[in-house]
């Protein structure tokens, strides 16, 4: 099993990229718009193992490489799907449409259902459940959800505590009105 591999993009398809690195060139499924032939790039491995087949997948970001994962342990949820969710948003409006369980926003991705989004805001253990608790702490404020959903749209929500993020929403309520 791989955690990342460090090279220098040598060729870029639909699909995949060439990877060189030590004299190696990896073919890793990986669609990004961030990616440059020549970049040099650390890219975060899923390796998927079959009988018949030994896939490399690549992420830019630890974090959407362990979205990915969180997201196969769903049942119903294989790797294109799981894929198709990670790329198509950027990650941090991916993470708090799942926060905020966002349906709409999910149901536009190819190959979710309904059941599929239900299923994601379930089994969110990849989503700290601080940040729900401060989610319903605001709305049982009746501060409107329109304005809450808003603002942890438009901000870095992770790298706060929650005491940081309640005194934030409310300036930015504050500065609103």
């Amino acid at each position: 099993m791989y955690e990342y591999i460090d090279g220098t993009i040598v060729g870029i398809h639909n699909d995949f990229i060439i990877l060189a690195a030590n004299d190696i060139g990896y073919r890793i499924n990986i669609k990004s718009k961030k990616i440059k032939m020549g970049d040099i790039k650390k890219v975060y491995i899923y390796q998927d193992i079959k009988e018949q087949s030994n896939l490399l997948y690549g992420f830019l970001d630890k974090k959407e490489r362990f979205l990915f994962c969180e997201l196969l342990k769903i049942r119903g949820i294989g790797i294109k799907i799981s894929g198709n969710i990670i790329n198509y948003y950027e990650y941090s409006d991916l993470e708090n449409f799942i926060l905020l369980e966002n349906e709409d926003k999910l149901l536009r991705i190819p190959g979710v259902s309904k059941k599929t989004v239900k299923d994601i805001f379930s089994s969110t253990s990849f989503i700290d459940d601080s940040f729900r608790e401060v989610y319903m702490v605001l709305l049982n404020l009746n501060i409107d959800k329109k304005i809450i959903d808003k603002y942890f749209q438009e901000n870095n929500i992770k790298s706060k505590t929650n005491e940081q993020l309640i005194k934030d929403i409310l300036k930015y309520i504050k500065k609103a009105c």
